[in-house]
């Protein structure tokens, strides 16, 4: 049997250890990017070398859907969040509705907390943007992408690319 992924069918935004709704949002998460560096010299041509555990500062952007007041209590600086999402598909096999369980865990500081906008018979869709320092993507229980910044944890596709510099440190 093979799962064809169609669209996200929903989204829920809940504070980390709890099981408090925070909000309905559109969430753009962060980008794993790696720092670079241009290597030049003497006898060689210019190119760039990328570091492969050394990752750009990584900022997650959560696009709320509508006004509650638990997104503004997500966290005044500090904040630790959990985005689950269901991905909706169909079985290939037996071409019947199926879904895949997205999980986001998001910890950092919030850098930015938008007012949004007030109109009559109007949304107020807010964009609120936090500093990312931790990120780890989940599908289906199998872990795709972990980035822990503050304690070196850097496993990306589900291969650990720590294993291999802490062996040669030893």
């Amino acid at each position: 049997m093979s799962f064809k992924p169609g669209m996200i069918a929903d989204t829920i935004v809940k504070k980390d250890g709890t099981n408090q709704l925070v909000g309905l949002a559109n969430v753009s998460l962060p980008d794993v990017e790696r720092a670079a560096e241009e290597i030049k010299g003497l006898g060689i041509a210019a190119y760039e070398e990328v570091l492969p555990i050394i990752n750009s500062a990584m900022t997650t952007t959560l696009s709320w859907i509508e006004m509650n007041p638990g997104m503004y209590l997500a966290g005044a600086l500090n904040t630790a969040l959990i985005i689950s999402a269901a991905i909706a598909g169909t079985e290939s096999s037996t071409h019947i509705n199926a879904y895949k369980k997205l999980v986001a865990t998001v910890k950092g500081k919030f850098k930015k907390k938008a007012g949004g906008e007030l109109g009559a018979a109007s949304k107020n869709n807010r964009d609120d943007e936090i500093a990312t320092t931790y990120y780890k993507l989940e599908i289906d229980g199998q872990v795709i992408h972990e980035i822990d910044t503050l304690n070196g944890i850097c496993i990306c596709n589900g291969e650990d690319l720590y294993a291999e510099l802490a062996k040669n440190l030893q």
